[in-house]
């Protein structure tokens, strides 16, 4: 009886914190700063993040992508359900710092970046987002 207790209680405490996470990261945000491989790459004035609950969608001046997304623990995965990454998986970590998410991506999905840099891995990609107020 314990032990399904303790299940039941763990059960509702994880779902509580993807609750709470996924609250954190709803909204618009911008990004402020982006880069391949160590190198900067070109502003787009039109982008936005658009995060609802477990959704996203990634609006710039010339497409939109559109998909899923699950996160914890400093960790994050894309699934691509509409645009031009269609059915494609991204792994990346993240963490907020004040009204900034900075997200380190691996385009090729193939394991999670062990860090926020991007010198030297070719399909690292950092961005770091302001929330739009």
């Amino acid at each position: 009886m314990q032990n399904i207790l303790f299940t039941i209680l763990f059960l509702y405490a994880m779902s509580a914190a993807t609750s709470s996470t996924a609250q954190t990261f709803d909204g618009v945000w911008i990004p402020v700063k982006q880069e391949l491989n160590g190198q900067p790459l070109p502003a787009d004035s039109q982008s936005k993040l658009i995060i609802q609950g477990g959704t996203y969608t990634f609006e710039t001046s010339y497409a939109t992508d559109r998909g899923d997304s699950t996160y914890g623990d400093g960790k994050m995965d894309i699934y691509s359900r509409d645009g031009a990454n269609k059915g494609k998986h991204f792994k990346a970590i993240y963490k907020m710092v004040d009204d900034q998410l900075i997200v380190c991506y691996n385009l090729a999905g193939d394991r999670y970046p062990e860090n926020f840099e991007t010198q030297g891995n070719a399909l690292f990609f950092l961005c770091v987002f302001q929330r739009q107020r």
